[in-house]
């Protein structure tokens, strides 16, 4: 298999190299199976949802109830961002409407794992969603970097996963909290956008339990936004109607049950500090656990983290109260 032009060596987060990923063109997938996976991608780019989160990619900046959801910074230039721009939504649905599953690449393990499974199955369901999930990664990231070649903008601030606060580090606007490990991404800083596409379309990050062999999709999960540090399983059943978006009688009528996924009542819930113990996640290398103390069930925050919160808190309060009076 032919290996794609830019790619480059990444680390695991235990430090291990991981091999470079192999891509293929979609069309070496068997012709059912990608004509399956197709009319299931395609159905989701359709939605409102998708076109939202693209429209937003191709302005290089969110809404601001999007940017509220992810971020606790005050910015001026994205307060009154109440939708994406009117030039964005006819840019992206031209995109959607021309856009032509056949001319993907795509990850070559996720594509095989996904032919080999039976039809029907439940292996297919779970490789079905492994794959759009995927593609829907690297579709945000491919827009994003067609638009904005120049890359992200640099912020004054971000906390990072220990509480520490960093100054100027370089990211896109469009970010899930929990997916900044950019040293160790494919794509650099450009891979968070992928995965704040994800979380808008889908629900969440798509992850899975992978087994002892760390390739397997024995259940499946979604790491929402919204400050959320629980990662949360999806039922069989939500998994199930996923698939049928490949149906051709029925993809669109089931769409609005399906997508966004959202956390059922009874679903199993899973800190996000000890989810690669438990074999959950996607690929090794996306995030670094939080570090935190596990002796006690219930502990405190440190004096230094509630500090920061509070000083970028009243930070932020200040430069809104004066957008306000200028």
């Amino acid at each position: 298999m032919e290996r794609c032009p830019g790619e480059k060596t990444v680390m695991t987060t235990h430090g291990e190299e991981s091999s470079p990923k192999a891509k293929i063109i979609a069309p070496d997938i068997d012709v059912d199976a990608f004509k399956y996976f197709s009319r299931t991608l395609q159905t989701l780019l359709s939605s409102d949802v998708a076109k939202y989160a693209f429209a937003q990619i191709a302005d290089g900046l969110p809404t601001s109830r999007v940017f509220d959801d992810y971020s606790m910074e005050y910015r001026d230039d994205i307060e009154d961002r109440l939708d994406p721009s009117e030039a964005s939504m006819i840019l992206v649905e031209e995109f959607c409407l021309e856009f032509r599953p056949e001319t993907l690449r795509i990850d070559a393990q996720v594509a095989q794992a996904y032919q080999d499974a039976q039809p029907d199955s439940r292996e297919f369901n779970m490789r079905l969603l492994e794959l759009v999930a995927t593609v829907i990664h690297e579709l945000a990231i491919d827009l994003y970097q067609a638009l904005h070649p120049n890359g992200a903008r640099q912020l004054a601030t971000v906390m990072n996963t220990t509480g520490n606060i960093g100054e100027g580090i370089m990211m896109p606007d469009l970010r899930h909290p929990h997916y900044l490990n950019m040293s160790k991404y494919p794509h650099g800083a450009m891979e968070v956008v992928g995965y704040w596409a994800e979380a808008q379309i889908l629900g969440g990050v798509i992850l899975f339990d992978r087994g002892g062999s760390g390739r397997e999709c024995k259940r499946a999960f979604i790491h929402p936004g919204r400050f959320a540090t629980s990662i949360i399983q999806l039922s069989p059943t939500q998994v199930e109607l996923f698939a049928t978006l490949g149906r051709e009688e029925n993809a669109t009528e089931n769409l609005h049950q399906v997508c966004p996924f959202s956390p059922e009542d009874d679903a199993e819930r899973y800190s996000d500090n000890n989810n690669f113990a438990l074999n959950i996640y996607r690929d090794a290398y996306e995030r670094n656990p939080r570090i935190v103390e596990t002796l006690r069930c219930v502990r405190p925050a440190e004096p230094d983290l509630i500090k920061a919160c509070q000083e970028l808190v009243a930070r932020n309060e200040a430069e809104r109260n004066r957008s306000k009076d200028s």
